[in-house]
């Protein structure tokens, strides 16, 4: 994967007269690729280990769409000794998940 960057000098984007700031449009850019990386190099990769389901007591969930105005994460704190019907599709994609 490479990486790559823009770099613009301050005073350049200072000339410019509009606010449009797209990489299109302002050709003052200086372009670049650095060396390729591997995914070990950009990502952590841990080994996976199984979870058991009845060690957990109680644990947050929170799908994508658990966000605030503010963009701060609403999770919901969910325990499997208290399973109802409000709340047993999200048990349902766990375990979907999980298995």
């Amino acid at each position: 994967m490479a990486v790559k960057w823009f770099k613009v000098k301050l005073s350049d984007l200072n000339s410019e007269y509009s606010l449009r700031n797209d990489f299109k449009y302002i050709n003052s850019f200086i372009k670049g690729n650095n060396s390729f990386y591997s995914y070990k190099e950009v990502f952590d990769i841990i080994s996976y280990t199984p979870i058991n389901l009845n060690e957990l007591e109680e644990f947050l969930y929170a799908e994508i769409g658990d966000v605030s105005k503010n963009g701060e994460v609403i999770p919901t704190k969910l325990s499997f000794l208290d399973r109802n019907e409000e709340n047993e599709n999200l048990f349902k994609k766990i375990e979907k998940v999980i298995s």
